[in-house]
């Protein structure tokens, strides 16, 4: 791989965990995601940097369980769903073009199809009631 890819990916992962932080305080950015794309660029261009964002707290709280299930709780699906879904039916409501307004609503559906019959549902684990064991 080129040195000029490899800087790319390693920025872009590190701006994707930036980002990715910052929703964990505003519901308006989706963390999971962001992790999971920052994940894919330090895998994609560092094996020393893929492994120490696998040690972080956030990896940990955020992608751990889903990396090695591929299954996420159900209190974490409706923790991802319901900010996400109230944050575009406000912007459904406020947008005053009807394809906008289509266009979100067919993501808030294709958003819960996943939820419900793409990604498995796991029991939840002792760690999940005990955020600060991370």
């Amino acid at each position: 791989m080129n040195k000029l890819k490899r800087g790319l990916l390693i920025v872009a992962g590190f701006t994707l965990i930036g980002l990715g932080t910052v929703g964990v305080f505003i519901p308006v950015l989706p963390t999971t995601p962001l992790y999971l794309l920052a994940l894919f660029c330090f895998a994609n261009s560092s094996e020393r940097i893929k492994s120490w964002y696998e040690k972080t707290w956030f990896y940990k709280r955020y992608l751990a369980n889903y990396m090695q299930t591929r299954s996420l709780t159900v209190r974490t699906k409706l923790g991802i769903c319901i900010p996400v879904t109230g944050m575009l039916a406000v912007t459904a409501f406020l947008i005053d073009n009807a394809l906008v307004r289509a266009l979100i609503i067919v993501l808030a559906l294709s958003m819960h199809f996943c939820f419900i019959f793409v990604i498995k549902t796991s029991k939840a684990q002792p760690s999940d009631n005990d955020i600060d064991s991370l």
